[in-house]
């Protein structure tokens, strides 16, 4: 039997029935899921952190004016961008249309592009069919069956083990730290796809002219399109790896000699390459768009957003808590962004240091125990900081990745071990102690004996308040309980091995007791009374005349799109540079700086010249008006004062023609730059002075129809961003649409009146239906072969 074969048919204490068989695997994988969010998902709460929007200057606090404690003050991502996110692709794809441009942020910004929409997602589909918010819990029911299934067929087929074994690791892999913790977040709905790609890539190995590669393809279709272009690629660079692991463990030296072992690699370099071409639908515009980020270029410069742990993350893959946590009351000591660290690579205490180290007793899988013990050593790297092995991660592609995430692989790796080992327990081939059972018991006293003495006295830096510093007891103590059931285990292995079967059946109830109620309250489930309640001010300026709106340290970016309203300001997880670059050199400083990773989100513009370039026509205070203050609205939170600025599409007095990008930069951050009265623009110039109007009749995100009244021959600046793929024409004829202003579109016009029609086709998307087609064609024809084969 080859390393990874299917098993022997002996399948200790396998339930019998094809159906009950199911019903268990299902029901360990769904309970837990109702334990953790039945609220939610019986519509009672919503599985979002609303009462983050309660917080002043976020949203909107409570009318009757009680306080809503704050559950978890860091998922903000959660309400301020992804579930906007979510409300507009389903509003957008339920009129019919496909949603490829948002005009609401960063001066209208690619959407289907920006990958993180999900709007190709399978996990989308409820929310089309259903939009509301009970629908976002229900998605997490999905995932976590599609992770939980797929874990199950990998760690069965592929690994070889028995029913229990794999039905461990199915309900093992939705409790694991990168699941809970990203939950809600794109990163965990493409690492859910992991073992699908796992298990295709064994298939393909066992069968290359069978259906493996058109299972392939598709794992790694859904892998692409699935929310996170960066996850998706750090897994297939784990299923790539596993591929040349599979090959080789199977062929040998004569992969590259022999016709089958060929033939093996043909077959997967034709599913992975297969799947990539049906992907290019969302993968080609995505990539485009990316080329223009910030962030990314930032990346491709030696830019590192989480900078390594160092070996202080080690226990926090075993111990998710050892640094504590940022939700009700505590306090995290671990610096920086939890959601970033060691604790997303979490898959239980007792599966990692009880049942993983006996993975190597069943000795028919050794070989596939060693490598995912490698694949847990190299995910880990990034996190760690590991000197050599790290500078890895710095080639391209690698570099443009937020590599510390790779350790969702490593929780992945562990939980595979961990199955490993209980199903050696289970089939009975540890009949007597080994002197390596010390390396877990001792790793398992230390921990204990560390995690108990900071409980009695955690040794806190200054500004912990009590209340957080009890929590902190309290949870390092339960980890130091834990850590000592652990240690129970291998005691009852070192005294009572005939005992070994049972001690494994009551260590994997306590390892998913242990994950459960590790997940218990990571999630906040809110009141559906918060979810964006409309605010008077906001629903005043969409009653009024049009123009870009800001908020002054109040609302942040995205939020003014509940209300229809168009913003310069934007968080889409890229940043589009040329807008980025204008924003940075006119920010008043005076009012602080916005974080890196999100550059334009308290943009307060301290130049004239670019406010009114960027349309900023309304600006939001929170308060109430001091006496003096002009203030066109006024609310119960916030009051509006409007400024004086250039229409949308406006034309400029003067056009002066400038085709080097740099310059129209220049001039345009030049002191006293009046954009009505010139425009750089390249390919265009007006000797004579221009005079006309420019009118937006219809607008629809993809689609803007503009009444052009000129005077004179001209030039209509809209200033909306400039982006490969906007078409226009002039009384339906096609014209250039030109860059004006470093980042804005112009177009010339004759005298006269006309129509002006602006249409976003992206060729990049028009190139991926394509590849995708021929994807299918080639996917159908691979598939009849593999038919004719098999018969």
């Amino acid at each position: 039997m080859t390393d990874s074969a299917p098993a022997t048919q002996s399948d200790p204490g396998a339930p019998t029935g094809r159906a009950l068989r199911a019903l268990i695997l299902v029901l360990g994988i769904v309970i837990p899921q109702f334990v953790l969010y039945g609220p939610s998902l019986l519509g009672s709460k919503v599985l979002l952190p609303l009462d983050l929007l309660t917080r002043p200057g976020t949203y909107a606090t409570p009318a009757d004016g009680h306080e809503v404690r704050i559950q978890n003050p860091v998922l903000s991502d959660q309400v301020l961008a992804i579930e906007l996110r979510r409300q507009f692709a389903t509003s957008e794809v339920r009129a019919g249309r496909l949603p490829l441009w948002n005009p609401h942020n960063y001066c209208g910004a690619p959407f289907l592009a920006a990958n993180n929409t999900e709007v190709l997602s399978p996990y989308r589909l409820l929310d089309y069919i259903a939009p509301g918010p009970t629908t976002i819990a229900w998605n997490v029911m999905l995932r976590a069956l599609v992770a939980g299934i797929g874990t199950f067929w990998f760690l069965r087929r592929a690994v070889g083990l028995g029913f229990w074994g794999a039905a461990l690791g199915a309900w093992v892999y939705p409790l694991s730290g990168f699941q809970v913790i990203w939950t809600g977040f794109p990163p965990s709905h493409a690492a859910s796809w992991l073992p699908w790609l796992l298990l295709a890539v064994d298939r393909v190995v066992g069968r290359p002219f069978g259906l493996g590669t058109a299972g392939l393809a598709i794992a790694t279709t859904l892998t692409l399109v699935s929310g996170h272009a960066a996850t998706g690629a750090q897994a297939l660079v784990v299923a790539g790896v596993w591929f040349l692991f599979r090959v080789f463990s199977t062929h040998g030296k004569a992969a590259f000699q022999s016709k089958l072992g060929r033939g093996v690699l043909l077959a997967g370099a034709l599913g992975f390459g297969l799947g990539g071409m049906l992907s290019a639908p969302q993968s080609l515009p995505t990539a485009a768009y990316l080329a223009t980020s910030d962030r990314v270029q930032s990346r491709s410069e030696g830019g590192v957003e989480t900078k390594a742990q160092g070996l202080a993350a080690l226990p926090q893959v075993v111990l998710p808590y050892c640094y504590g946590h940022t939700y009700d009351g505590c306090a995290y000591l671990g610096g920086g962004n939890r959601l970033e660290h060691a604790a997303t690579g979490y898959a239980g205490l007792l599966i990692a240091l009880a049942l993983a180290p006996l993975a190597w007793a069943l000795t028919s899988r050794r070989r596939t125990s060693s490598f995912f013990a490698a694949l847990l050593g190299f995910a880990l790297v990034p996190t760690l900081g590991i000197p050599i092995l790290e500078l890895v991660f710095d080639l391209p592609p690698l570099n443009l990745l937020r590599n510390n995430r790779l350790v969702f692989a490593a929780g992945f790796a562990i939980l595979t071990l961990g199955a490993t080992g209980f199903d050696a327990l289970l089939r009975g081939v540890l009949r007597e102690k080994r002197s390596w059972f010390a390396i877990p018991a001792i790793t398992l006293a230390a921990l204990a004996l560390w995690s108990l003495g900071r409980a009695g006295a955690p040794g806190l830096p200054d500004g912990v308040s009590r209340a957080a510093a009890d929590r902190l007891s309290t949870t390092f103590a339960i980890g130091g309980v834990w850590c000592l059931l652990g240690l129970a285990f291998w005691a009852t292995l070192w005294l009572r091995p005939r005992l070994a079967s049972r001690a494994g059946l009551a260590i994997a109830a306590l390892a998913l007791f242990e994950l459960i109620t590790n997940s218990w309250g990571v999630k906040p489930q809110t009141d559906p009374a918060l979810y964006y309640p409309r605010i008077d001010v906001l629903e005043e300026i969409a009653a009024a005349d049009p123009g870009r709106t800001i908020g002054f340290h109040c609302l942040p970016a995205n939020v003014l799109q509940t209300h229809g309203l168009y913003d310069v300001r934007g968080y889409d997880g890229a940043d589009p540079a040329h807008l980025v670059r204008i924003v940075e050199a006119s920010q008043d400083t005076r009012f602080g700086k916005s974080p890196d990773y999100a550059k334009t989100q308290y943009y307060v513009p301290a130049r004239k010249g670019i406010a009114e370039l960027l349309g900023i026509r309304y600006v939001v205070y929170p308060g109430k008006p001091k006496a003096g203050i002009d203030a066109r609205f006024r609310g119960r939170e916030y009051f509006v004062v409007e400024r004086a600025g250039a229409p949308r599409p406006f034309v400029p007095a003067r056009v002066a023609r400038t085709d080097d990008l740099e310059q129209q930069f220049d001039g345009i951050t030049q002191k006293g730059f009046d954009p009505r009265k010139v425009a750089f623009v390249a390919g265009v110039e007006t000797r004579d002075a221009c005079r006309g109007t420019a009118t937006i009749v219809r607008e629809l995100p993809c689609e803007i129809d503009i009444d052009v009244d000129m005077q004179t021959a001209g030039v209509v600046v809209l200033q909306d961003l400039w982006y490969e793929g906007w078409r226009a024409t002039l009384d339906g004829e096609p014209v250039a649409v030109q860059r004006a202003d470093y980042a804005f579109r112009a177009v010339a016009v004759p005298a006269g009146k006309s129509r002006l029609e602006f249409r976003y086709e992206p060729s990049s998307l028009r190139n991926g239906l394509i590849a995708a087609a021929i994807a299918l064609l080639g996917l159908a024809a691979w598939t009849l072969l593999a038919r004719r084969v098999a018969r």
